[in-house]
């Protein structure tokens, strides 16, 4: 049955080995992927759960067995994470691209990094495909439109194979800073030369969990978020009122 959109997950239960990353603990970790699944799975909406280690993690396998119409559970052996989180992250795309039913019966990707909950998630969903029924990408650009959030990134799956993977496979180092999200943003613009239908998320991700990189909560003050808010309602205008 064709779908509108499934939500991919990007996980690394037991990333050994990978530099970039300060939350290392397999047991955090895993209980960070098991609680984004169990939020998600109330939504609803077919999920792709795509994991790099080869961990085997009980719980998660008997929250997939329970839901196996709604979940599929990918699961591999990365050879490059080694080179840093972000060239984990692209075989898992490409992962996810090559063997999952849910990405090829779907129209959209939304991709969620897969220990993160994004409580507004529903509300980002229902106002994006309520203003635009078709798009390539909708994401949050910013440092100057170098740099695109990856954390959570809305895309027609095509988008991946026309633009950001050729882009990922020719530029993509993370010791030289040229991260995954930099990808994605050169990756956005090549689509805006060649056609304008990027937009941005309708509102700022609010996200529940921790930082792999700095292990440092996401859940900030409420200050904090609208602040966070602010700006990116600051920018969304002058996107869609450009002088």
């Amino acid at each position: 049955m064709k779908n509108r959109f499934c939500i991919l997950l990007t996980a690394s239960i037991e990333p050994l080995n990978t530099i970039g990353l300060k939350r290392n603990s397999v047991f955090e970790r895993e209980d960070d992927y098991f609680n984004a699944l169990v939020f998600y799975l109330k939504l609803g909406i077919p999920i792709v759960f795509c994991e790099n280690s080869m961990y085997h993690s009980d719980k998660i396998a008997n929250l997939v067995a329970n839901n196996s119409d709604k979940l599929e559970y990918l699961n591999f052996k990365s050879i490059n994470s080694y080179y840093g989180k972000s060239h984990g992250e692209k075989e898992i795309f490409d992962y996810a691209h090559q063997y999952s039913e849910f990405i090829k019966t779907s129209d959209y990707v939304v991709k969620v990094t897969g220990r993160l909950i994004v409580v507004n998630f529903l509300y980002i969903m229902n106002n994006l495909f309520a203003n635009f029924s078709e798009f390539s990408i909708s994401s949050n650009l910013s440092r100057n439109l170098s740099y695109s959030d990856s954390r959570f990134f809305v895309y027609k799956k095509e988008f991946y194979h026309e633009y950001l993977e050729p882009i990922l496979n020719s530029k993509l180092n993370d010791w030289e800073r040229v991260y995954f999200e930099v990808c994605l943003a050169k990756s956005i613009h090549q689509r805006l030369v060649d056609q304008s239908d990027f937009v941005l998320l309708p509102c700022y991700p609010k996200f529940i969990g921790k930082s792999g990189a700095t292990n440092k909560n996401y859940k900030k003050k409420y200050f904090d978020y609208l602040k966070y808010k602010f700006f990116f309602n600051l920018k969304k205008y002058f996107f869609e009122h450009p002088v």
